[in-house]
């Protein structure tokens, strides 16, 4: 899940995605890449510099959790889940 459009020397989007692979085919299990950076972007950020901005220290993994992890990213997975079910019984008839 890529919640930011940006990198920074320290923490590249790339050495992320490497360590996710690396556990994922030591798990054998298939790694899924999505981007979540729009709705970071328009439900999380711009709130938190709203209320930064008018002297307020927000907490943004709040908004993070409603707005990203809890709403966007489950219903991700819950459509992944629904249309893998579906292939599946299209292949079984």
């Amino acid at each position: 899940m890529k919640n930011w459009d940006g990198d920074d020397e320290f923490c590249t989007m790339e050495d992320d995605y490497k360590d996710a692979l690396a556990v994922c085919n030591l798990l054998d299990i298939p790694l899924r890449s999505t981007s979540f950076s729009k709705q970071y972007r328009d439900n999380v950020f711009k709130s938190f510099i709203e209320e930064y901005s008018v002297g307020r220290t927000p907490n943004p993994d709040v908004l993070c959790n409603k707005e990203v992890k809890f709403n966007a990213f489950l219903n991700y997975a819950i459509d992944l889940r629904w249309s893998q079910n579906s292939n599946r019984s299209l292949c079984e008839d």
